[in-house]
């Protein structure tokens, strides 16, 4: 599943890292004439399921929901989900330069913001059987759905907030032409605390919405389906 979502800053840029000599020989002026263009594209993989591993095998694996039993209380369902959002952001940007006085502009040209959920879901070989493998699938299933919810609340409130960002920014310079690798990092960054920002508070509602699914009464309603299942001990 794909979703792309495109949009054109108000007031922004143009060019890839590449250096353009200015064409006039007065000092530089530093301004937009192009909006750069915005694209956030949303990709989440078909599932893939594992049923190889036995039930010690996936309690080995880490688990990022929090178990609402005691310690040292089994709360093994019989199923694991792997997955993690992951963002990726790339920065394009046009760099001018005034060889004559030494002047240099950076301005956005483009950003590519990828968001990627490649989601996994086992259930243990004793588990693998009938109403049991159904009540475990269907647990698991409930984890990447919030993922997936999660995920995409998250990439519509990027693209906006990044052309805010950009609009606020827009042209940077004149600067001395030897800061010009400090300024392209710098515009780069602005990029990126956003989505960085993003990231983690999508993190921290990704944990709570989590723990939701991973309740008292869901783990004893799956193991209702499972009491039959001998796990070795």
């Amino acid at each position: 599943m794909i979703l792309t979502m495109a949009v054109l800053a108000a007031h922004a840029a143009h060019g890839p890292p590449a250096i353009t000599k200015a064409s006039f020989l007065g000092p530089m002026t530093c301004k937009v004439e192009e909006a750069p263009h915005i694209n956030v594209t949303v990709k989440s993989d078909d599932i893939d399921y594992d049923y190889s591993r036995n039930a010690a095998a996936l309690k080995s694996l880490e688990n990022n929901t929090a178990s609402p039993y005691a310690p040292g209380v089994d709360t093994a369902t019989g199923g694991l989900r792997e997955d993690h959002p992951s963002i990726a952001t790339n920065v394009n940007l046009d760099i001018l330069s005034n060889q004559w006085h030494k002047q240099g502009c950076v301005r956005y040209k483009s950003i590519e913001i990828e968001m990627h959920l490649r989601p996994k879901v086992y259930v243990a070989k004793e588990f693998n059987t009938g109403t049991c493998r159904q009540a475990v699938l269907a647990h698991e299933l409930k984890h990447v759905r919030v993922d997936r919810e999660v995920m995409n609340k998250y990439a519509a409130m990027i693209s906006p907030q990044v052309q805010d960002v950009v609009n606020r920014t827009g042209a940077l310079g004149p600067f001395d032409v030897t800061k010009t690798e400090a300024v392209k990092a710098q515009a780069a960054g602005y990029i990126t605390a956003v989505t960085d920002r993003l990231e983690k508070a999508m993190e921290a509602e990704l944990n709570a919405r989590q723990r939701g699914v991973d309740s008292l009464a869901e783990y004893r309603a799956v193991g209702s389906f499972c009491s039959d299942v001998n796990v070795g001990r």
